[in-house]
């Protein structure tokens, strides 16, 4: 009974923040020169906060506590020196704890560190802290552990890879779990219904708070890139994660045609840099308006009759 077409947005918004990704070894500050025709994507965070003003991130962590804390209070700090108006946070455990208990004194010890104080309250959400497997057979002791980071430390906790079937959702909020996350990956319609899911549990009054995030723009090639920013944009999503992999060559299997087509309808997202076609936020987010066309994704061009040594490759 679920009315599908109300959560389409309209009017569309013209613009999706970056939420850019902090790996587990990206570096923070620049130790040395930058290179002559380095790939502007492959800045340290402090650069990447100079360049586009970038505001919200996304931390990822793993399950060495005092490791992670340390490196939490650095980024901590540099983010509050340099980005004035206040940042946003989501941390991605991406599967490294072994137990509920193990996040759940993760999520105690980041609570009461002393320089994290301004920190813990900029954080929306921990992405997928478990094994993904782990979801359908949670203990009483896990529930437990759930319900007192979501509830004693307001951290919200969201599934990702554990989001691989149609009910994964449904088993996570079983389990008392509130967010799930969307990537074009797991396709249109699953998406749909995770949103639909958590819409109902909201109801009028909101007295279940499911969320879901956008998670995981891995691929910059204007075909999955301009698709996903299509569906997230129709679907009202303020934020979207930037992935690590937005560093490589986006155009490197596509025609010379197609790489100019790319440039002249996408301008705002695609830019030629020292040689090589790369994709580029314009500032701290996504405009959409170049991406809002018939057509999904605006309806970029690719040309199957024609072929590159990487589609031969692929074949």
């Amino acid at each position: 009974g679920f009315d599908l077409s109300s959560l389409i947005q309209r009017p569309r918004a013209k613009g999706i923040m970056v939420r850019h990704t902090v790996g587990l070894t990206d570096p923070l500050k620049r130790t040395g020169a930058r290179p002559d025709g380095e790939n502007p994507m492959s800045y340290s965070l402090a650069e990447f906060i100079d360049r586009f003003q970038f505001t919200h991130f996304k931390i990822k962590i793993k399950s060495d506590i005092p490791h992670t804390l340390d490196r939490l209070a650095t980024i901590a700090g540099l983010l509050e020196q340099k980005v004035s108006g206040g940042y946003v946070i989501t941390l991605d455990g991406n599967e490294t704890f072994g137990t509920m208990a193990q996040v759940e004194e993760f999520v105690g010890r980041m609570y009461s560190h002393r320089e994290l104080q301004t920190f813990k309250g900029r954080v929306l959400y921990l992405e997928q802290p478990f094994p993904r497997d782990m979801l359908g057979g949670l203990t009483s002791e896990d529930k437990r552990a759930i319900d007192t980071i979501q509830g004693k430390y307001k951290i919200p906790l969201l599934i990702d890879e554990s989001s691989d079937q149609w009910n994964s959702y449904a088993t996570a909020v079983r389990a008392g779990i509130r967010g799930t996350s969307i990537k074009l990956c797991k396709g249109i319609f699953h998406a749909l219904a995770d949103m639909a899911l958590a819409r109902t549990l909201n109801g009028v009054d909101g007295r279940y708070p499911g969320f879901v995030s956008a998670e995981d723009l891995t691929a910059a090639e204007p075909g999955n890139f301009l698709h996903s920013v299509d569906l997230l944009s129709a679907l009202g999503f303020i934020h979207a994660e930037l992935n690590g992999f937005c560093k490589t060559d986006p155009l490197g299997h596509r025609t010379q045609k197609e790489v100019e087509d790319t440039l002249a309808r996408f301008p705002h997202l695609y830019q030629r840099v020292n040689g090589r076609v790369l994709l580029v936020p314009s500032g701290p987010y996504f405009p959409t308006v170049d991406i809002q066309k018939p057509g999904f994704g605006g309806g970029s061009l690719f040309n199957p009759d024609e072929t590159t040594a990487k589609r031969k490759e692929l074949k």
